[in-house]
């Protein structure tokens, strides 16, 4: 075998004889000193351990003890350094079917279904003077039920709360911006009166919501969200309509959890959708319209 102080054949010392050698050699396509029969992978590795018997006549007594004694120390050498290299290729081999059945184990026991709860921030604006408006907030069930569910890679990604948190970010974001916010049950026209004067009812809605997730958690968790917010006038006529895209878009990084990277990334696209918004209220013509009218 590869790395032994002097030449084998067949697991046997020299005492064959060059003729029994050589038939062995025919029948069995025998060809190195090492033991080792041809292989051509192999020997694209590593030709120094193929012996050539047509092309050097005197390797065929390479089993011989006249061989042996006038050429031991550089065979010897040979295999050494032969056995050497085989035995690292034996440990890079090793070493892929290892991280083979690794990547095997976190495909089977990472199949399945993950379930993704955003918690955004709450909106901050500091330093904004606020529209001296009262305005209602509709949220409707398709808002407010707002969820994602998709596959990826074999998984069931299921982003549940989307609508839910959009919600009370939308409530806290508008209350920072205006007079007042009251929550309302229905557009208007209103079907019955109300016990406070609003001036305007705003609509936020959720039009889209993408997301992908990467074949390694080293690379870009991609989300993006789209809000559409409407501000209706009290006799129910559209004063203003906007829509933004939130972006989140993370690059990830190695843990235990197959939900935490996505989660940011939804997350980190609510926050910014949520301040796009309140930045096109605070921006927009129609309302500051509106606020002229209500001060008159």
């Amino acid at each position: 075998m590869i790395g032994l102080p002097y030449p084998v054949w067949n697991g046997e010392k020299h005492s064959k004889t060059c003729q029994e050698r050589d038939k062995y050699e025919i029948e069995n396509d025998f060809f190195l000193v090492s033991g080792i029969r041809d292989s051509d992978w192999f020997f694209t590795l590593f030709p120094e351990l193929l012996v050539d018997r047509h092309h050097e006549p005197e390797h065929r007594r390479c089993f011989d003890c006249q061989w042996r004694d006038n050429h031991s120390q550089t065979l010897s050498t040979k295999v050494h350094e032969g056995g050497g290299k085989a035995m690292k290729m034996e440990k890079v081999k090793i070493m892929l079917v290892l991280l083979g059945l690794l990547f095997g184990l976190m495909l089977l026991f990472g199949v399945g279904c993950h379930n993704i709860r955003v918690s955004p921030k709450n909106p901050e604006k500091p330093g904004v003077e606020k529209i001296p408006l009262d305005v209602g907030l509709y949220i409707s069930d398709q808002f407010k039920n707002y969820k994602v569910s998709e596959n990826r890679w074999g998984d069931q990604w299921n982003y549940t709360n989307l609508g839910e948190a959009g919600a009370a970010q939308f409530k806290l974001g508008l209350g920072l911006i205006f007079r007042t916010v009251e929550i309302v049950d229905e557009k208007p026209p209103f079907s019955k009166p109300k016990t406070v004067t609003l001036h305007a009812v705003i609509e936020p809605m959720i039009y889209k919501f993408i997301f992908d997730i990467p074949i390694t958690k080293f690379q870009v968790y991609p989300a993006m969200i789209g809000y559409k917010i409407t501000f209706y006038g009290m006799d129910g006529k559209v004063l203003f309509t906007k829509m933004v895209d939130g972006i989140g878009d993370t690059r990830g990084h190695p843990g235990f959890s197959f939900s935490e990277n996505p989660t940011i990334a939804a997350t980190k696209a609510v926050e910014d959708g949520i301040n796009k918004a309140l930045d096109a209220i605070l921006a927009s013509e129609e309302v500051k319209a509106l606020v002229k009218e209500a001060t008159k």
